[in-house]
């Protein structure tokens, strides 16, 4: 278990969480916050709409400005 985590406390180092914490999330039990969810796209490369499918679109990826929006119904709750 513990060398299965180990890619993860890297990579959750550099986003500021635990690394069992990015493991569940990696692995579908957990989803990040969408604080973490941009984090995770500038940091690691992970597109917002692959972290949080649920709140991003995916043409939400192509307009990189920095000022997306979750998705309209998703932002109004």
């Amino acid at each position: 278990m513990k060398a299965q985590l180990k890619p993860y406390k890297e990579k959750a180092s550099i986003l500021g969480v635990e690394g069992a914490y990015l493991n569940q999330i990696a692995n579908g039990f957990r989803k990040p916050s969408i604080k973490l969810a941009l984090k995770m796209e500038k940091l690691l490369g992970v597109p917002r709409h692959v972290s949080r499918p649920d709140i991003f679109e995916a043409n939400d990826a192509s307009n990189h400005n920095n000022q997306q929006r979750p998705i309209e119904s998703e932002a109004n709750e």
